[in-house]
C-alpha cells in the first residue's frame, strides 16, 4: 500500500526605489555626528542589538526566519544602486550577523521587546558618553526625539533615517579599516553596474529567488540546500504503524493493526498476479477495504512521523488521493526495462508537484507483510 503527501509554504514583494544622489547627502550628515571612532564601535554594537529585537519580535509572530530573511533580501537589492562597495559589504554582513544571531537565540516576544528599547537606548548613551549629538536631533526639534510640532515631516526623516541606518553605519565604519584594505578591496568605490543594475529587474528576479528559495528550503531541517546536488539529509522517514507513539492511546495501534489486516485479506481474497505486479486504486476500493486505506493515511501516527520533518508552524501536510493504491509487487521482468517496480527504486518526480516552490512529494510505502510470493527458477541441466 502506498500514498503522497505534500506541503507547502508560500509569499513575494518587490523592493523599493531609493535615489542615489540623497543617500550620498544623507551619509555626508549622518558622518558629522559620527566621527569618535568609539562612538562608531558602540554603534556597530548597540544597531545589530535594536534590530534584533526587530527581528525577534518578527520571528515570534511569524514563527520562522524566512520572513526575515526574504525581507532582508528585497531590502538589499533596493539598495544597490546608491551604495559604494564598502557600503553594501558591511550592510550585508551585518545583516547576516542579525538574521543569525535573531535565529540562533529564538528570542521571545518579551525578550525582543526589551532588546529593542535596550538597543535604542544604548545608542543614545553611547552618544552621551562621547559627547556627539545624535543624528535624530537635528530633525526632531529641541527635544532631540519627537517633533511633535511638525509629526508628519518628522516621521518621514525618522522613517528614512531607519531605512538606511545599517548602510550609515557602515558606512562610518569604512574609514576605521587601514587604507590598504579600502583600496585593495575598492571598498569607496561604486559597485559594478551590472550589479546595480540587478534593481532594475527586481520584478523578474523576486520571484524566481522564491522559486529557487522554494525549490532548495524544502523542508524544517534542510534548509537552503543552494548548491545543485547537494544531498537532502534526513529525507527520508520511517515508522512502525503497530507500535505506539508517545501520548497516544495503544487502541490506536491496534486499530491500525486492523486496518492492515483488513486491506491485505481483501487484496489476497483477489489474486493477485503471480508474474507481475497489481495494482489497485484507492478510488476503486469497496466501502470496507477503503475506511481502512483512509485510517491509516490519515493516523496520527503518519502525521507525526511527517511532522517530525515538516514542522507544523510552517507546512501544511495533506494526502493525495487520487494517487494511492494497493500495490503488490511482482518478480523480477529483467526483459522489461521499465516497470512500477522499477520505479519504486528510481529517483522520479510524482505529478506535477515537483515544479511548485516549497512543496515536497512523499510516494509512502506501507508494507503489509513479508515477501512470500517468491519464484525460483533453476537452470535445466546440460547433460
Amino acid at each position: 500500500m502506498n500514498g503522497s503527501v505534500t506541503s507547502t509554504l508560500l509569499s513575494f514583494a518587490p523592493p523599493p526605489p531609493v535615489d542615489p544622489k540623497h543617500y550620498a547627502d544623507l551619509s555626508t550628515a549622518f558622518g558629522q555626528y559620527h566621527k569618535d571612532p568609539i562612538n562608531v564601535l558602540l554603534h556597530l554594537v548597540t544597531t545589530p542589538l535594536g534590530l534584533i529585537g526587530v527581528f525577534g519580535l518578527l520571528r515570534s509572530y511569524t514563527k520562522s526566519s524566512s520572513t526575515s530573511l526574504f525581507i532582508t533580501c528585497c531590502y538589499l537589492a533596493s539598495l544597490l544602486p546608491v551604495l559604494s562597495t564598502g557600503d553594501f559589504f558591511g550592510t550585508t554582513v551585518l545583516c547576516f550577523l542579525i538574521i543569525s544571531v535573531s535565529r540562533l537565540f529564538k528570542i521571545t516576544l518579551t525578550s525582543a521587546i526589551v532588546i529593542t528599547i535596550l538597543g535604542y537606548i544604548l545608542q543614545d548613551l553611547a552618544h552621551m558618553g562621547t559627547g556627539e549629538q545624535t543624528f535624530q536631533s537635528t530633525y526632531s526639534g529641541n527635544n532631540g526625539h519627537i517633533d511633535l510640532s511638525h509629526p508628519k515631516e518628522w516621521l518621514a526623516s525618522f522613517g528614512e533615517h531607519v531605512y538606511f541606518l545599517l548602510p550609515l553605519v557602515a558606512h562610518v565604519s569604512v574609514p576605521l579599516l587601514p587604507s590598504s584594505i579600502q583600496e585593495f578591496f575598492m571598498l569607496n568605490q561604486p559597485l559594478p553596474e551590472s550589479l546595480q543594475k540587478l534593481h532594475v529587474f527586481a520584478w523578474l528576479l523576486g520571484p524566481l529567488v522564491v522559486f529557487a528559495l522554494g525549490s532548495y528550503n524544502l523542508d524544517s531541517r534542510n534548509n537552503f540546500c543552494f548548491f545543485p546536488g547537494t544531498p537532502y539529509f534526513y529525507r527520508v522517514i520511517q515508522c512502525n504503524l503497530k507500535e505506539t507513539s508517545e501520548g497516544e492511546d495503544p487502541q490506536e495501534a491496534i486499530e491500525r493493526t486492523k486496518d492492515m489486516r483488513t486491506i491485505r485479506e481483501w487484496t489476497m481474497d483477489h489474486n493477485p498476479s503471480e508474474i507481475m505486479s497489481t495494482h489497485f486504486w484507492f478510488s476503486e476500493l469497496p466501502t470496507a477495504a477503503k475506511q481502512a486505506f483512509h485510517n491509516i493515511a490519515h493516523s496520527k501516527k503518519v502525521n507525526s512521523t511527517f511532522r517530525s520533518l515538516f514542522g507544523e508552524s510552517h507546512y501544511c501536510v495533506d494526502v493525495l488521493p487520487g494517487m494511492n493504491e494497493i500495490y503488490v509487487s511482482g518478480p523480477p521482468r529483467e526483459e522489461s526495462a521499465f516497470n512500477s517496480d522499477h520505479v519504486f527504486y528510481s529517483r522520479h518526480v510524482d505529478g506535477p508537484f515537483g515544479f511548485i516552490p516549497f512543496v515536497s512529494v512523499y510516494r509512502c510505502i506501507v508494507g503489509l507483510d513479508r515477501n512470500m510470493m517468491v519464484s525460483i527458477y533453476y537452470d535445466a541441466p546440460s547433460h
